[in-house]
């Protein structure tokens, strides 16, 4: 028996810098790295195929965004991965 494989797309922002106005972090600056901003699973039906992944607004025009494919079985084991960094 073959398992069925599924891809993922996750969207994935380098770093962001952060001024805290309130709150405990008040005056502060944070800087958080890989954050995922979207993400998309995909099934695979046939050898070929088009897909597509919306880059949400909160994603500034500078930002780096890195786009990470992840292709797994049915139990979400990984059996390949690719990272490519998207030019915008």
């Amino acid at each position: 028996m073959r398992l069925k494989k599924s891809l993922r797309a996750v969207l994935v922002l380098d770093e962001r810098t952060t001024e805290v106005k309130r709150g405990e972090n008040r005056n502060r600056i944070l800087k958080n790295s890989n954050i995922v901003v979207a993400e998309k699973r995909i099934a695979i039906e046939d050898l070929e195929g088009e897909a597509f992944i919306n880059i949400p607004d909160a994603v500034e025009k500078d930002e780096k965004l890195n786009l990470i494919i992840l292709m797994e079985t049915q139990g979400y084991d990984i059996t390949a991965a690719t990272k490519t960094e998207l030019l915008r």
